[in-house]
């Protein structure tokens, strides 16, 4: 293993090690601002592993994400046309980014990544987040970044521990709701 692949994997274990904190509190406001560390540390592993793609949209995520913890912290939404502005946002620098066909998986990630982090829910944005992570992983998977791959595994699992500790009458509620009778 290479310097460069230790240091990028150090980084990696923060970065779990913050993500997993952040999916285990239910108010939003925490979880923005665990999700802006985690996915600073993110870009630096990227970085590191040489994808571009990746990196670029996740420097747009925590941009996103820094501006709803501040109108959060404001008590105001995040407003629709900005959600439009950084979905467009991520298609661009996907497409100025793009070198392999994997990098598609980045773009939905971000996608699912924007919409994500502007829920009220925490258990929304739980389940999201369980759908984001897995398009990251297959994206860590084809484009080397193999440290990343243990990053994204561990948080999904913990994501899933999350959602049944916390969601889980929240869950049970929503399916009743769906198959109630009459």
């Amino acid at each position: 293993m290479e310097p460069i692949d230790i240091i990028a994997t150090v980084i990696g274990v923060i970065t779990t090690a913050v993500a997993v904190l952040g999916m285990q509190f239910k108010n939003m406001k925490y979880i923005l601002a665990t999700q802006i560390v985690s996915n600073s540390l993110l870009v630096v592993q990227y970085l590191l592993q040489g994808t571009m793609s990746g990196s670029g949209v996740v420097i747009l995520g925590i941009v996103q994400v820094t501006i709803g913890y501040v109108l959060g912290r404001m008590n105001k939404d995040f407003p629709l046309y900005l959600t439009v502005i950084f979905i467009i946002g991520h298609t661009v620098i996907s497409i100025v980014s793009y070198s392999v066909p994997y990098d598609v998986l980045s773009l939905v990630a971000a996608w699912v990544f924007a919409i994500s982090m502007v829920q009220k829910s925490s258990s929304v944005c739980r389940a999201m987040t369980l759908l984001n992570l897995s398009l990251w992983l297959v994206y860590d998977f084809g484009t080397g970044a193999y440290s990343a791959v243990l990053t994204h595994a561990v948080i999904i699992v913990l994501t899933a521990v999350a959602v049944i500790r916390l969601d889980r009458e929240a869950w049970k509620c929503a399916v009743k709701k769906i198959f109630k009778k009459g």
